[in-house]
């Protein structure tokens, strides 16, 4: 069964490049193979979301694995899809009571031991966030979606990456809230000191985000350029802190008062469709 969005192109090597997937090695256990997605606009916060994705695309090859099989671009053994539909909990292999049910579906799929990964050879060419509201209103969707999920799935072997992931996100959101109270209230008593050796931690992300820039497929010097500036991807950085700090007080106010938003409805509208 191969997945696609409308705003989505798949390659023309993708059905022949996952025939051989579902034939190869691990066949037997593949449950579903997801395309490595990437942007082609030129907009600037087009290239930083297709920096971001490259980084997404990069971690789970190196794994040989992944939790979510995108609905955007991938392809899923049909005879898997069939198993988890005849569960109780749903009427079909996805439930609708998920806001990112390529989630819970893939969740459910590692849960029969099957292997989830991306493609190593078929990449989606998909369309991005034009604006910030757009791009904060799918975020907050998936991010929202994501922690629900593993709220009612709990901590397990299946979730733990995906809780650790959690975790380090509100840990960095934390120290950067840190940073500025130190900032802040060092400036107010007088006591703020230049050290020379705060420079180098600009420099070391500046290097990381080179060496990564030079892994975005497609790319060009522009991409370079928005690597080596530093602020973009940093003020890039502070706006995932924004949305993963709303969607937790978000999800978490959802579980309080059963009361939900329809977070596809709120992107709908955030992207003026």
């Amino acid at each position: 069964m191969v997945c696609l969005d409308a705003d989505t192109v798949l390659p023309p090597n993708a059905l022949a490049a996952w025939e051989r997937e579902f034939l190869g090695r691990r066949a037997a256990r593949l449950g579903g193979s997801s395309s490595k997605f990437t942007m082609q606009d030129p907009g600037f916060l087009s290239r930083l979301q297709k920096a971001e994705f490259a980084t997404w695309t990069d971690t789970a090859l190196r794994r040989r694995q992944t939790s979510v099989l995108a609905g955007t671009g991938c392809a899923i053994n049909n005879v898997v899809l069939r198993q988890i539909a005849d569960r109780d909990d749903r009427d079909g292999p996805w439930v609708y009571t998920s806001q990112v049910e390529d989630f819970e579906l893939t969740y459910r799929i590692r849960e029969l031991d099957y292997i989830c990964q991306v493609s190593p050879d078929v990449r989606a060419y998909t369309d991005s966030m034009k604006t910030i509201k757009a791009l904060w209103g799918q975020r907050m969707k998936w991010q929202v979606g994501t922690v629900e999920d593993l709220l009612d799935l709990g901590i397990n072997r299946l979730t733990l990456r995906d809780w650790g992931q959690q975790a380090m996100g509100l840990l960095g959101v934390f120290l950067k809230f840190l940073w500025i109270a130190v900032m802040v209230l060092s400036l107010a008593l007088g006591v703020f000191r230049f050290v020379l050796f705060w420079w180098l931690v600009p420099v070391l992300f500046i290097a990381l985000d080179i060496k990564r820039a030079w892994r975005i497929p497609h790319r060009d010097w522009k991409d370079i350029l928005l690597a080596a500036t530093f602020f973009p991807q940093e003020l890039f950085m502070w706006l995932r802190s924004g949305w993963f700090l709303a969607s937790w007080g978000a999800a978490l106010t959802t579980k309080i008062t059963r009361r939900r938003i329809d977070r596809w409805e709120a992107q709908y509208t955030a992207e003026d469709i």
